[in-house]
């Protein structure tokens, strides 16, 4: 039987941020040389707006009081990874995004957030 303890933490959600910045690296360079550049589904885009989307979550976990839960630089330094990757494949947008994810993670720096 399951524990009710026995709960994803920081680690696992970044282990799953890692993968979907991986699989969007892939995408993206397989897309750059084809016609499917501009599909999000094919381009890696929608797997980074994914492991956008769990930060955001684990930002809300953290406000909510859950504990093991902490959106500190690690899952930043992903996202930015993930978006640097997409510029060497030729996306114009993603070298912006990388930046405005830095961006973030000092205001939340500057907010307070000392994790």
């Amino acid at each position: 039987p399951l524990q009710s303890n026995i709960r994803p933490n920081t680690k696992s959600y970044c282990l799953v941020m890692d993968m979907l910045v991986r699989q969007a690296k892939v995408k993206a360079m397989a897309a750059a040389s084809s016609y499917q550049s501009r599909d999000a589904t094919k381009n890696g885009i929608n797997e980074l707006k994914e492991a956008e989307a769990i930060l955001q979550y684990m930002h809300q976990l953290y406000d909510a009081g859950m504990e093991g839960v902490v959106p500190h630089c690690i899952p930043y330094n992903l996202l930015i990874t993930g978006w640097a990757g997409l510029a060497e494949a030729k996306h114009a947008n993603a070298p912006f995004r990388a930046e405005e994810i830095l961006r973030q993670m000092f205001t939340h720096q500057d907010d307070g957030f000392l994790e």
